[in-house]
């Protein structure tokens, strides 16, 4: 994977926008930017395709497009395979982690008990890109 900057670049996708902003806000201060907000799956997968992020973050249960749908299209992709995806959701079932898995997503967290582990994941990428 190629990263111009020493910061990683992140797409966040979250119908729920204060959310949205608040995974932002913990990407930065873990030393990300954030190159776009999504507010449904077939806006994350069109800001994808421009924006071409390192990162993305998708919640599962959004309008257009799901969480899930959208993995499977980013994975599909001819850059999908070195996006590194983080699914962040409510969902605490394991059914749901492992479909994320099994549809290639890196991270399962749970935005309830596990958020704050996105600072853990982005100085991991930063290092993996020589940041």
């Amino acid at each position: 994977m190629q990263c111009l900057s020493p910061r990683p670049r992140f797409l966040v996708a979250d119908d729920v926008r204060p959310l949205a902003q608040l995974v932002s806000d913990l990407l930065r201060e873990g030393g990300a930017d954030v190159v776009a907000l999504a507010a449904d799956g077939a806006e994350a997968l069109r800001m994808f395709r421009e924006t071409e992020p390192d990162g993305v973050v998708l919640d599962i249960e959004m309008p257009e497009l799901n969480g899930f749908e959208v993995l499977r299209a980013i994975r599909a992709s001819e850059r999908g395979a070195d996006c590194l995806v983080i699914m962040l959701t409510s969902h605490s079932e394991p059914s749901m982690r492992e479909q994320a898995y099994a549809d290639g997503a890196d991270h399962y967290l749970n935005k309830t008990t596990e958020f704050e582990q996105l600072l853990r994941i982005v100085p991991d990428l930063r290092h993996r890109h020589g940041g």
